[in-house]
């Protein structure tokens, strides 16, 4: 069964086969030179498993600080118990060795022979961002009372970095892979500039207290979302770090992007008093109908 894969890999990637040189004996038939598998070690499984753990008890700890507030004031953390909890599953799939792939990344000399090197690649951690990361942007969005459009362009301009980079994540060191790098660090320009001047100038017209916890989060957001492509570049896109090294780079920002961004936002939120009005939920979405909007009547209705 294993061999069979790595033939199938072997010949997907068009490593050549071994050929005797003319005039010698009959030899054993070789398909092909086994490739050099570039896997997760045991420090990047074992981090897998503790930020795991930690989206986990955040994802719990978002739902109890949650219970303890009316249900109008709860868009925060449902929000982030989406964002913790979407998270979880993905690192659970990492851990258990279901979420990823191998990739093709160029060649290297392994015990004096050249054998194509398939790199380890998490589809789970594309799938996690594709989802997770519009709902980061609609906390700032939500807090600093962006207009819905702007909103919508930012979320939209998000998923547009999330699938160029993973265009670029599946294919072999190219000009074209880092075109599709290029596409994606262009997007996340669009959404830093976003952040940075169109969301400070709709939070300035919040409270300072708004203005201040926004800026704040921002300037957290900003500085770890451009480790992102960062560490793509060492990993994915040249292999200059292990999958290990990778593997643990990513677990720490992503828990500080998720679980450490949505806990500084939600504690404030919950020990403020009316500050964040702006996001209160209507009446429509927490109560049922009748209850504090017109009952619905048929034909014939007392």
């Amino acid at each position: 069964m294993f061999s069979d894969t790595v033939l199938d890999l072997a010949a997907q990637f068009d490593v050549p086969p071994v050929v005797p040189p003319p005039g010698s004996p009959p030899t054993i038939p070789h398909p092909r030179p086994i490739p050099y598998f570039s896997r997760i070690g045991h420090a990047g499984h074992t981090a897998q498993w503790v930020v795991f753990v930690i989206f986990l008890v955040s994802a719990l700890g978002f739902i109890g600080l949650g219970s303890r507030v009316a249900k109008k004031h709860r868009a925060f953390h449902a929000i982030n118990v989406a964002i913790t909890g979407i998270a979880c599953l993905s690192y659970f799939a990492m851990a258990t060795r279901t979420g990823s792939t191998f990739i093709y990344q160029g060649h290297k000399i392994v015990q004096g022979k050249e054998v194509a090197v398939l790199r380890q690649v998490y589809w789970a951690r594309y799938v996690d961002w594709a989802l997770t990361t519009p709902m980061l942007l609609l906390d700032l969005g939500l807090l600093a009372g962006l207009p819905w459009f702007d909103i919508i362009c930012l979320l939209a301009v998000d998923e547009g970095m999330i699938i160029t980079g993973l265009i670029s994540a599946f294919l072999k060191e190219s000009a074209v892979k880092w075109g599709w790098y290029a596409f994606a660090c262009i997007f996340l320009v669009y959404i830093l500039y976003t952040l940075l001047w169109t969301g400070r100038q709709s939070a300035r017209i919040q409270s300072s207290q708004v203005f201040r916890l926004f800026n704040m989060l921002t300037l957290w957001t900003v500085l770890l979302w451009i480790a992102y492509p960062i560490i793509f570049a060492l990993s994915e896109g040249t292999g200059m770090i292990s999958p290990s090294a990778e593997a643990i780079a990513y677990a720490v920002v992503d828990v500080l992007a998720k679980s450490a961004f949505g806990y500084w936002l939600v504690l404030h939120r919950t020990y403020a008093d009316d500050e964040y009005s702006v996001v209160t939920l209507p009446q429509s979405w927490v109560e049922p109908r009748g209850q504090t909007n017109g009952i619905i009547h048929l034909p014939g209705d007392d």
